[in-house]
């Protein structure tokens, strides 16, 4: 059994008829009518709630009024976009998403700004001093010109109040190369430890460390002492890598350095990471003094002990193991000089494997290089500097500061004032 259930309706209620099979209605008309109205409506209420003061949107529709261009421009869009002339060509591409409303241009929600008035709203935009993405982000939903994304990004760019709080991204790891003999190159480093000062040295081919301390005092005549009853042991080296501090750089080390023929390498000031492995041998010698009540058996067990790539620091430096606590069988006890093709090899690896993991932590990428005349912010110093030349260590450049003093500054250090090339950071 079936229940059919019919409703009466007025013609005058019902939706007018497919075109294909009636005449149009005025009914069409009427729709088109209040679809016209629903969108003057939408751009109404966008430009009451755009973020622009009352006071700038009636200068971007008098500057709209008397630019040849965009009166041109609202003809178009009124009349139609035939035979665009070039000054217009630009905005033709958007033809389907501009409009006029109430004497200004309108790309959708956004206000188009004639090219007069475009540095006052990008320094509207950028008032905050926010980044990139932000003020283009703000001006996604108020105002529009063509190139309106790289203005923005140059205005923040330029911006010297932004520059002197920008930090540089993390450089690309540049590993040291491996020595091509023993104790040839060593780094030292000066550290506290409980409130008493200790040295530490380290071979950069076997990594053989010492500690010596706690120091009586940290003058240069008590370092150079130091050093030399080590290198007494070891014979000298042919380079020292080790920081700038006053001691280490003194008129005696240097002296000593010049007397004994080896070379004083220091690192860039304020960067204790191009030194990696002098702070490598501080970091070690901490936590053996941390952890060991008897750090010579402390520093023992370190020198036993295999590294990476296999052999430990006593037999790279001296081709042969040491009998420590732990029994040994004599015959490995013979002193045999490690492959040095393979070992080599080996620390190729390691610090090719090193750089890549350091670098994809960090994102590192390489910064542009520094011309001379170059106008820079030294972030350490908080002044303004101009790049006198590069140096011959990496990444490192003399800076004259503003009142003509000379300073050694890492290239993470130095902020360029002038963004031209930082565009093209690789």
């Amino acid at each position: 059994m079936f229940f059919v259930v019919l409703l009466l309706m007025y013609a005058s209620s019902a939706a007018a008829n497919d075109a294909l099979s009636r005449q149009i209605t005025k009914v069409v008309a009427t729709c088109d009518a209040i679809a016209c109205k629903k969108v003057e409506d939408s751009v109404k209420h966008c430009l009451e709630n755009l973020p622009i003061k009352d006071m700038l949107l009636n200068q971007i529709r008098d500057h709209t009024a008397q630019d040849e261009v965009f009166q041109k421009m609202m003809q178009y869009i009124v009349s139609g976009w035939d035979q665009v002339e070039s000054s217009c060509s630009n905005y033709a591409r958007f033809k389907g998403e501009l409009t006029v409303h109430e004497g200004l241009v309108m790309r959708g929600k956004r206000i188009v700004v004639p090219r007069t008035l475009r540095p006052t709203v990008l320094g509207k935009l950028h008032d905050g001093h926010l980044g990139i993405t932000k003020c283009q982000g703000i001006a996604k939903e108020t105002v529009w010109w063509p190139g309106i994304n790289e203005d923005i990004r140059r205005k923040v760019t330029e911006c010297f109040t932004c520059v002197k709080t920008r930090n540089n991204p993390t450089s690309p790891m540049i590993p040291t190369d491996f020595p091509a003999l023993p104790w040839s190159m060593v780094g030292l480093d000066l550290f506290s430890f409980n409130q008493q000062n200790y040295l530490a040295l380290q071979d950069y081919y076997s990594r053989y460390l010492e500690i010596v301390g706690p120091l009586r005092s940290i003058t240069s005549s008590v370092i150079v002492k130091a050093v030399k009853k080590i290198f007494s042991r070891f014979g000298f080296p042919h380079t020292v890598r080790c920081d700038n501090g006053t001691q280490l750089c003194s008129e005696e080390m240097k002296r000593f350095a010049n007397e004994s023929g080896f070379e004083i390498v220091t690192s860039s000031p304020r960067y204790p990471r191009s030194n990696g492995l002098a702070e490598s041998a501080v970091d070690t010698a901490k936590r053996i003094l941390s952890k060991c009540e008897d750090v010579d058996m402390g520093l023992l067990s370190y020198r036993t002990a295999p590294l990476e790539n296999g052999y430990s620091p006593a037999e790279l430096l001296m081709g042969r193991k040491l009998r420590g606590l732990v029994p040994i069988k004599p015959e490995n006890l013979i002193p045999a000089i490690p492959d040095q093709d393979q070992l080599r090899e080996k620390e190729r690896q390691i610090r090719l494997g090193r750089k890549a993991k350091y670098d994809r932590r960090h994102g590192a990428r390489e910064l542009p290089e520094l011309q001379p005349g170059d106008q820079v912010w030294v972030q350490d110093m908080r002044e303004v500097g101009t790049i006198k030349r590069k140096l011959t260590e990496p990444r490192s450049y003399l800076v004259e500061l503003e009142n003509g003093s000379l300073l050694r500054r890492n290239r993470i250090h130095l902020l360029d004032i002038n963004p031209r090339r930082e565009r093209d950071v690789v």
